[in-house]
């Protein structure tokens, strides 16, 4: 892939940046093929659990590890899906629903 940021001209100027986070505007990403996402874009998406089709909470955060990524989930009130599991409080969160 060859990309080419204004005011980076020389390869001194290039290697500098190694090891940089850069951002990118939303609409300046590449367009995705059918079927793909920006993990980004999980973040608000409703979690359904396959096995009932029920509806348990949302999306609130996601970390990526480089090799995989692992969502944060505010689970609604409502739902028990962590018999017995140690769970984050309300006033650990600040939340109103269960972090998993």
């Amino acid at each position: 892939m060859d990309a080419r940021f204004g005011g980076i001209d020389t390869m001194e100027q290039a290697r500098q940046l190694v090891g940089s986070t850069l951002l990118v505007r939303e609409e300046d990403r590449p367009e995705l093929e059918e079927g793909e996402f920006y993990t980004c874009d999980l973040v608000g998406m409703r979690v359904i659990l396959k096995e009932t089709g029920d509806c348990v909470g949302t999306v609130v955060n996601v970390f990526g590890s480089g090799a995989s990524y692992l969502l944060q989930v505010m689970l609604y009130p409502s739902v028990d899906v962590l018999e017995g599991a140690e769970r984050s409080t309300q006033a650990e969160t600040g939340l109103s629903g269960s972090l998993v």
